[in-house]
């Protein structure tokens, strides 16, 4: 649901923030489908030290490279509120980085995200 879903990430964010206060650079890659949420764990983990990365890719895309065969549950009706397929996604609104994973390759998207992290160290 909506609900488990922003619950489960403020956990991830307070568990980001708690690693962080220690001196450790922590990277979270989760789905998080509103621009509500986002905010969230942006103001849990400090404006400061948290990024957005927006990974792009088309519906087509992300059908193609599903190696856990999410998306074909979905499409069966064994998987309800799929983000990105019958649940809703807000496109970021001003992500730090944008990935567009349709036009570039793991190597050029993995080069875009460590670059800019460390150049903000």
């Amino acid at each position: 649901s909506k609900k488990d879903r922003a619950d489960h990430i403020v956990r991830m964010a307070y568990l980001g923030k708690m690693f962080a206060d220690h001196g450790i650079l922590t990277i979270c890659a989760f789905v998080s489908p509103d621009n509500e949420i986002r905010e969230q764990a942006k103001v849990i983990i400090g404006k400061h030290r948290f990024i957005e990365v927006y990974i792009k890719a088309s519906k087509a895309s992300r059908m193609k490279r599903d190696t856990k065969g999410m998306y074909k549950k979905a499409k069966a009706g064994k998987i309800d509120n799929f983000t990105g397929f019958n649940a809703p996604y807000e496109i970021p609104k001003k992500p730090d980085i944008l990935c567009n994973t349709d036009k570039e390759t793991i190597r050029q998207s993995a080069d875009t995200i460590l670059t800019h992290i460390f150049n903000t160290l």
